[in-house]
């Protein structure tokens, strides 16, 4: 009985020979279809931004857009790829000024090649972390070794054809709780089970699928959100969270253990705190929420 008013707008996409890979974090959410690349930060700290462009020649510029005012030093980087095997980097630093643990800042990375223009989404995670890794950054003992996959972030993945283990080299910038982020998969009929070691004390933990807003406090369980149809359920990519890990102040090595049939992509350790809480869940756990697209 109301009248309702409609905005539409027309987006046109096109494929491309070039080929924008930011760095950071890089995965596909539950849907498969909203890619994210993810680069984190600390409130005031500076994080580097890559940028390789590949697949074809390209002679133009390429620059950050949307951050706020003073946060990327310099401008745009003149870049130069001289054909399909000579990709080319830009790198931006990108200092948090004013920001605050939890927030999210969404960005594009433009590459203009005279009146073209490309443009790709990416997110920036303020947050102190302790560790921002792929997988195959690790020190690997056991039997696990990397297998190469362009679809999952740094191109590949850590693969388990028995136990073994995956250390990284965490640094806290102070004391307290955290939360450990495991981007990982399971073949069919392997174990759901997971080992986190921090400087001698182990932890079990079992992967559990959350449908709806299951509690996830639970220090012995890594939290994942799921659709209740996908069939294949841990067979799927997803991020799954391990609550309460003490850490304290400086380096410690945090070391994940998992059996055959285990896949993992990358690892991400922050505060746990209600504010980065629920901006990880919106990051890594919801498959297809992204509030900066679609402000309420």
């Amino acid at each position: 009985t109301e009248p309702v008013v409609a905005r539409l707008a027309w987006v046109e996409r096109h494929k491309s020979d070039l080929g924008v890979a930011p760095g950071g974090i890089n995965y596909y959410n539950m849907d498969d279809e909203n890619h994210r690349s993810l680069f984190v930060c600390a409130p005031d700290g500076t994080v580097p931004v890559a940028v390789t462009l590949m697949g074809r020649a390209f002679e133009g510029e390429v620059a950050l857009a949307g951050l706020p005012e003073g946060w990327v030093a310099g401008g745009p980087v003149a870049l130069k790829v001289t054909g399909p095997d000579a990709p080319a980097t830009a790198i931006f630093a990108v200092t948090a000024r004013g920001a605050s643990e939890g927030d999210i800042v969404p960005f594009e990375i433009v590459a203009r090649e005279g009146d073209a223009e490309r443009r790709v989404w990416a997110q920036l995670l303020v947050a102190s972390a302790a560790l921002v890794s792929e997988a195959e950054a690790a020190e690997a003992t056991g039997e696990v070794a990397p297998s190469d996959d362009v679809a999952m972030s740094g191109a590949s993945v850590m693969t388990f054809a028995g136990d073994g283990e995956l250390s990284f080299d965490a640094t806290a910038s102070s004391a307290g709780k955290h939360a450990v982020w495991v981007r990982t998969r399971r073949d069919e009929g392997a174990s759901t089970r997971m080992n986190l070691r921090v400087e001698g004390e182990t932890r079990e933990v079992r992967l559990t699928a959350m449908i709806g807003f299951t509690d996830w406090t639970a220090a012995n369980q890594a939290h994942a959100k799921m659709f209740a149809h996908y069939g294949e359920a841990y067979g799927h990519w997803n991020w799954y969270r391990i609550p309460d890990v003490e850490l304290p102040a400086g380096p410690r090595t945090i070391t994940l253990g998992c059996h055959a049939g285990a896949q993992v992509d990358a690892v991400l350790v922050v505060p746990e705190s209600p504010e980065v809480d629920r901006a990880t869940m919106n990051l890594l756990q919801n498959w297809n929420f992204a509030p900066w697209h679609q402000p309420m």
